[in-house]
Order: C-alpha cells, then sequence, then structure tokens
C-alpha cells in the first residue's frame, strides 16, 4: 500500500509540474499585449528572423519589451542584430503625414511608427531649393537642404542620427516663398534581425507590447556575429493577447480533473494488488 501511495504521490507532482508550466505559457502570454507565432524550420540550431513593422509599431522601450518563448512559456536568449543599410534587406513604406503651417515654415509630422529609418523621400513637382530640420518636438537632430531644379533633384533626408520614434518632426523653411506641396512621403529602413537558439522543432512565439518590460541581457548578444550556421525562419499574423483573464482556465477546475484521474488510477492499482493477494492464497 505504501507503495502504491508512493506511486500517486509522485504522479501527482508530475501534474502539479505540467499545471504549473502551463500557468507560465498564460502568464507569458498576458504580460504581453501581442504576440506572432515563430514558424520553424531547417536543420540548424540557430534560426533568424527580421523584425516586422507591425512588430516595431506596437512594441514597447526601444524594442526592450520583446521576448522569445518555447511551448512551455520559457524565455529563450535571443539577440537583435541592427544591420548596415544594404540594398538587398532595404524595406521602402509609404508613410503616413500631417502638414502643418507655421509663420514661414512647413511642419511635416511624420507617422515613423518606431521604424528604424534610415531616409524619407518627399514627392514634391514644385521646382524649389529649402532649408530643413529634423527634430521630434523636444529635440534637434539633424539639417539639411532639399531641391528640385529642372533634372536634378534632392528630396532624401537622412535619417541615420535620428532614433527610433512614434513621430518625426520635419520644418521645411519657405522663407517668403508659397509652401510645398507633398504628395507623398516614403521611408526607407533596414529591419533588425533576431537571432536564437531552438531546442525544439515545435513553433516559438515572440511576445511584445509590455512596457513594464527591460531590455533583457543575454550572452547570445556577445557571440552572434560568430554564428555562422543559421535557418532563416518566418512569422505569422499579429495576434492580440484577450487580457480577460476570465477566459483562462482556473488553477482549481484543472486541480479537480487531475485529482480524480489520480484517484481512479489509485482504485485500480489498488484493485490489482488486492487480486494478486487473493491468488497468493489460493
Amino acid at each position: 500500500m505504501a507503495r502504491i501511495l508512493g506511486k500517486v504521490r509522485k504522479m501527482k507532482k508530475i501534474n502539479k509540474i505540467i499545471l504549473f508550466l502551463f500557468l507560465i505559457t498564460i502568464v507569458q502570454l498576458f504580460s504581453s499585449q501581442y504576440f506572432k507565432t515563430i514558424k520553424i524550420t531547417g536543420k540548424s540550431a540557430y534560426k533568424q528572423f527580421f523584425l516586422t513593422e507591425d512588430i516595431y509599431e506596437n512594441s514597447k522601450n526601444n524594442l526592450g519589451d520583446i521576448r522569445i518563448i518555447d511551448k512551455n512559456g520559457k524565455e529563450v536568449p535571443y539577440a537583435i542584430e541592427t544591420l548596415k543599410n544594404q540594398d538587398k534587406n532595404n524595406v521602402k513604406v509609404n508613410l503616413g503625414y500631417e502638414v502643418e503651417k507655421n509663420g514661414k515654415s512647413t511642419i511635416l509630422k511624420i507617422k515613423s511608427k518606431f521604424l528604424p529609418l534610415k531616409s524619407i523621400v518627399l514627392d514634391v513637382d514644385d521646382e524649389f531649393q529649402r532649408e530643413y530640420s529634423v527634430g521630434d518636438g523636444n529635440n534637434f537632430y539633424s539639417e539639411g537642404i532639399i531641391s528640385k531644379v529642372g533634372k536634378k533633384k534632392n528630396l532624401t533626408i537622412n535619417l541615420e542620427n535620428v532614433p527610433k520614434l512614434k513621430e518625426i518632426i520635419i520644418e521645411i523653411k519657405n522663407k517668403d516663398n508659397f509652401p510645398l506641396k507633398i504628395k507623398k512621403v516614403t521611408g526607407n529602413y533596414v529591419p533588425d534581425r533576431v537571432v536564437f537558439k531552438v531546442t525544439e522543432r515545435e513553433n516559438y512565439k515572440i511576445t511584445f507590447g509590455n512596457e513594464n518590460l527591460e531590455k533583457p541581457e543575454y550572452d547570445i548578444v556577445e557571440f552572434v556575429g560568430l554564428i555562422k550556421d543559421r535557418d532563416e525562419v518566418s512569422v505569422g499574423e499579429l495576434e492580440k493577447v484577450d487580457v480577460k483573464m476570465k477566459n483562462v482556465p482556473k488553477q482549481k477546475n484543472y486541480m479537480a480533473y487531475y485529482n480524480i484521474f489520480i484517484g481512479a488510477v489509485a482504485v485500480i492499482l489498488i484493485g490489482f494488488m488486492v487480486k494478486k493477494i487473493v491468488n497468493n492464497k489460493k
């Protein structure tokens, strides 16, 4: 009987561990507002993927809230690589913007969505030459000249020294000229790349959108440049976490099922033991 009870206690412990891991997964997901499924492919232990526009837009603390988690809810160390301006990885996006007039200046407010923009290009029909400055309302970053005269044009505004911002403000100095008629603003950026190591061939998740999480410190950051054997993997669509905890099964409900299961197993084991004792007496 003592042996049976020992096995029952062991099974109870295993079930509690399973429940604990399940709850960790839920906590990891519910601590962030969004997640994407990372679709694992290839044979290499290390995987990589590029951050997408919606991850930049919805992440917090300059990407510091990003976490990679496995099927058990365990954090997986990762590194974010900032790539140089490579043509093959360059992404073009049409950016939303607002135009305001302020005295003799045009204020161009660009919805930059925390993208790592390297430059923006204005689409303007007029012939002109104007000075401009780049800031965010509180800080000044750079200045320069844009122009379009005949076939010669320089409509690119360099943003190399501008951090990731929700909104970039460009002041175009018109002096006594008419304001420019801006038709479109196109952004250019090279997305950052995430590198991490897998131990399971099942899909992982990237979570983000939690302003309470700061950037983690992982060893992989120190040697990511030495990792040559990698598989390119993809991420799924943006999914929003349902923050209504009422949809999460309560622990006591699961424990009730576990206890019923354990009780049934105990009854079966006791039955076998009683039958064996009776047969031995015969």
